[in-house]
């Protein structure tokens, strides 16, 4: 392409002319012929102008894209924050995070329960919200550099993940001790066996609500009560049975309760619990306070595209 006989910025001076200080073709065209000692025609001064013209829109389009851009950016992040504000509840406790089972092979369930939990523990955090928020918690995450609700969120994710662990850990601590002295409900039952569906409920639900401070009905020996006639120990719906012997084997499982009420693995599903509330409720005012700027500071590699 030719290179213009005539300056961007002489044509930047035809164009304040003819659009701010109205004058006419002729004119502009006369006073260049009078500044510079060289002729021009009224067409090129016009031509001049339209480039100009042309420029200009262009820049101003290009504008209002990067402040629409900036803007969708800006909605994009606020939404990620939302959702992590969403995101930091707080489990109910009260039902195991393993539901119960009537089976020899609940251990194993419990096993890998945990394994699979383990897993997800190692992921990291930017996984937290799903795929649909993949890139997004990505970027999010270099906006928030040094921001305290970053460091907020990354504690109540490995809170909510030791809490979970702590749920199916007191799970596997029941399990265990029925096993000293019963066998999950089978076709064998010459052997002392255990409910597991109906015992499961009726303990660690009470485990649960006193952990977490709530009041609860505690078990006593009343639970296991004789039925006349009977091998079975039943509290609303059986529980256990024994093929003799009943009194000792309903002392076993009260002694069951004792342990577990008074294990480590309750204090820690309370700390825990307690821990956890604690955190996402510190994660909630975090995320409040900056979507209520309705700004999010810093840059990340997206917006660096456009922002300088």
């Amino acid at each position: 392409m030719p290179k213009s006989a005539y300056s961007f910025a002489e044509k930047e001076e035809w164009y304040k002319n003819f659009y701010e200080h109205r004058m006419p073709l002729k004119a502009i065209a006369a006073e260049y012929v009078k500044t510079h000692q060289k002729k021009i025609d009224p067409r090129t001064v016009m031509k001049g102008i339209e480039a100009v013209r042309i420029g200009r829109n262009a820049e101003a389009v290009e504008t209002e894209l990067i402040r629409n851009a900036i803007n969708r950016h800006q909605m994009d992040m606020n939404d990620t924050i939302a959702k992590i504000r969403d995101s930091v509840k707080v489990p109910d406790i009260i039902s195991p995070p393993l539901e119960w089972a009537e089976t020899d092979e609940f251990e194993e369930l419990l096993k890998l329960r945990l394994t699979e939990l383990q897993s997800k523990c190692d992921l990291p955090i930017k996984e937290r919200l799903g795929r649909e928020y993949l890139v997004k918690i990505d970027l999010l995450s270099q906006h928030l550099r040094g921001e305290p609700l970053w460091r907020s969120f990354s504690a109540w994710s490995k809170a909510d993940y030791e809490l979970e662990r702590a749920r199916l850990e007191l799970q596997m601590l029941f399990i265990r001790l029925l096993k000293n002295n019963f066998r999950a409900k089978s076709y064998d039952t010459r052997k002392p066996y255990v409910i597991i569906k109906n015992l499961g409920p009726l303990y660690y639900d009470k485990l649960a609500a006193m952990a977490i401070g709530q009041t609860y009905d505690p078990i006593d020996k009343r639970y296991f009560g004789d039925v006349p006639g009977s091998q079975k120990i039943t509290y609303v719906d059986q529980m256990a049975g024994a093929p003799d012997n009943e009194p000792f084997y309903a002392d076993l499982l009260y002694k069951v309760w004792q342990h577990l009420s008074s294990s480590q693995e309750e204090q820690r599903l309370g700390a825990l619990y307690s821990r956890l509330k604690d955190i996402s409720a510190k994660v909630e005012i975090q995320a409040e306070e900056l979507l209520l700027s309705h700004y999010i500071p810093g840059k990340c590699r997206a917006c660096k595209k456009y922002r300088k």
